[in-house]
C-alpha cells in the first residue's frame, strides 16, 4: 500500500478554481499538492477566443492556461498528473487517493469542474455510440472533421455560441438550437455571432435525440408545435453541465444537479472541505468567477486549519 504525503492542502483539479487556490494557498506558506487529471487549465483549453476576463478580451483559452499555469510554476506546489479515484476523511482532515499515490491534507479544495450534459431522451450510456461518429463535446476540437457540413449545435449559452463561431470559422453549416426564447450568451458572443454567414438560430426549440445508422444523421426536435426531424452531418452538445462530483455522493451534500453545497466562505457541510469553481453550488460558470472561487476557498481553507 502506497504511504500518504501530508500536506496542509490538497487541491483537486487544475482548472482556473484548482491554479488560484493553490496560488493562494502557496502565497500563504502553506504546503500545496494540486491533482489534475489531464491538464492545467481544465476547460479553457477548449475556448477559442476569452470573454469576460479583464485584460485577456480575445486571446485564446489555451494561451491563458498557459499564464495561468506559468504562474502557478512559480510557487513551490506539487502537482500531480493522476486520476483521483478516492476522497475520504482522515481524521480531521482528508485522504485523496489516486491510482498510484495517497495525499492526507489538513483541508482539501474541490476544483473539479463540469462536464456537458446529455441528450434528455438518452443519458450517458445512449450517446456512447455516437461518440466520435457524429456527436462532440467540443467544437474547437472537432470543427475541422465537419467542414461543408451542416451541423446542429444544442445549446445557445456561450458554450453553444463558442461552438458555432468555431464550425463556422471552419467551413461548416451550423443550425444553433435553443430550447428559451432567446440565446443566453454574452453580449460580445451574440455580436460576433450576428456578423458571420452560415448560422442559423431556431430558439424555442430544443434538441432532445439523435438518430443514425453507425452515425449521426437527423436530430429529434422538441418545439411549441410538436417534435420534428432535421437532417445534420454531426452535433455539438452544449445543453448544460453537470457537476464532477461522483466521488463526494455520501461524503458532502449535494443539490439535485450534484453541486456541492457550500457556504459563503465555499465551505462544504463537512469541515475542512471547500469546493470552488463550476463544481459547486451557485457557480458563474465563467473564468473570473472561478479564480474568484479559487481565492475565497484558499483564504478560508488557511483561516480553518490554522
Amino acid at each position: 500500500m502506497t504511504e500518504a504525503t501530508t500536506v496542509d492542502v490538497i487541491v483537486v483539479g487544475g482548472g482556473p478554481a484548482g491554479i488560484q487556490a493553490a496560488i493562494e494557498c502557496a502565497n500563504r506558506d502553506a504546503s500545496v499538492v494540486l491533482v489534475e487529471r489531464f491538464a492545467l487549465g481544465g476547460e479553457l483549453i477548449n475556448i477559442d477566443a476569452m470573454t469576460g476576463v479583464p485584460g485577456q478580451a480575445g486571446i485564446a483559452g489555451a494561451e491563458y492556461a498557459a499564464i495561468l499555469s506559468d504562474a502557478l510554476f512559480q510557487t513551490p506546489v506539487r502537482m500531480e498528473l493522476e486520476d483521483v479515484t478516492e476522497i475520504a476523511r482522515a481524521g480531521t482532515g482528508w485522504k485523496v487517493g489516486t491510482r498510484g499515490s495517497a495525499f492526507n491534507g489538513n483541508a482539501l479544495i474541490v476544483c473539479s469542474g463540469a462536464r456537458p450534459e446529455n441528450l434528455p431522451a438518452r443519458g450517458e450510456a445512449g450517446i456512447d455510440p455516437f461518440r466520435g461518429n457524429g456527436i462532440s463535446t467540443c467544437a474547437p476540437c472537432d470543427a475541422p472533421l465537419y467542414r461543408a457540413k451542416t451541423v446542429a449545435v444544442a445549446g445557445g449559452g456561450d458554450t453553444g455560441v463558442e461552438a458555432a463561431l468555431a464550425l463556422t470559422a471552419a467551413g461548416a453549416r451550423v443550425v444553433l438550437f435553443e430550447r428559451s426564447s432567446q440565446l443566453t450568451a454574452q453580449g460580445p458572443l451574440l455580436r460576433t455571432l450576428a456578423s458571420v454567414a452560415g448560422v442559423e438560430v431556431r430558439c424555442n426549440t430544443a434538441v432532445i435525440d439523435v438518430g443514425g445508422e453507425g452515425s449521426v444523421s437527423e436530430v429529434l426536435v422538441q418545439t411549441i408545435d410538436g417534435t420534428h426531424t432535421a437532417a445534420v452531418g454531426g452535433v455539438v452538445l452544449a445543453v448544460g453541465l453537470r457537476p464532477n462530483s461522483d466521488l463526494l455522493k455520501g461524503v458532502v451534500d449535494l443539490d439535485q444537479r450534484g453541486a456541492v453545497l457550500v457556504n459563503a466562505s465555499l465551505a462544504a457541510s463537512e469541515a475542512n472541505l471547500y469546493a470552488a469553481g463550476d463544481v459547486r453550488s451557485g457557480s458563474s460558470f465563467r473564468c473570473v468567477g472561478a479564480l474568484g472561487d479559487g481565492t475565497v476557498a484558499g483564504a478560508a481553507a488557511l483561516v480553518a486549519i490554522s
